[in-house]
């Protein structure tokens, strides 16, 4: 798996909150049958809303798959081993939790689908989220990954000195242990005792 697809997952689960959120609260069956009406802006927004309820359920299925491959890769090969220890500096999880209160539920909680404005508005921040994510390397901040029992945590290698890194860790690790550690991007690894 490439360090590229395994951040594109990171940030695709952390907005699956979101879609799952948006399913729930919008999907009335209701609305499928009401599109075989007059033609009209209601129906118009309607079809407008039913898209992009399909592409939630998309994404929503996306984000489970990557989450399901992602907490397996925690086992599988691409980990590298050096015979070192790290030293946890700081946790760092409570950004995750920042990030689902934040923004994940605000946006769930508005009503997207009442005018095309709103709908333009939800859009437009749904993508400025996500280029800040992307861009900022903050992909880690991921609360479905805190839910399973994943850590987020600053540390550093106590064999090569001062140098600080963000590891994404189980919470049953033992920092006394050898790691092993896979990067993701940058000073980002996902880490495990070796």
């Amino acid at each position: 798996m490439c360090k590229e697809s395994v951040k594109q997952e990171l940030i695709l689960q952390t907005f699956l909150p979101l879609f799952i959120l948006l399913l729930i609260k919008n999907f009335r069956i209701e609305d499928i049958t009401s599109l075989y009406g007059e033609s009209s802006l209601y129906n118009n927004m309607l079809f407008l809303k039913i898209g992009v309820l399909i592409l939630c359920f998309v994404f929503s299925i996306g984000g489970l798959i990557s989450l399901y491959s992602f907490c397996h890769s925690m086992q599988d090969s691409g980990f590298t081993s050096r015979n070192e220890h790290i030293k946890i500096i700081k946790h760092k999880s409570e950004e995750g939790l920042i990030f689902l209160v934040s923004y994940i539920i605000p946006l769930s909680m508005n009503n997207v689908f009442d005018t095309l404005n709103s709908f333009a508005f939800f859009i437009f921040i749904i993508v400025l989220i996500y280029l800040l994510v992307n861009n900022s390397e903050l992909f880690y901040q991921n609360p479905i990954l805190i839910c399973l029992g994943y850590r987020v945590v600053s540390y550093k290698i106590v064999e090569r000195g001062e140098t600080q890194f963000i590891g994404i860790i189980r919470r049953n690790f033992d920092e006394n242990k050898v790691i092993k550690a896979k990067n993701i991007v940058n000073n980002i690894n996902l880490i495990i005792n070796a």
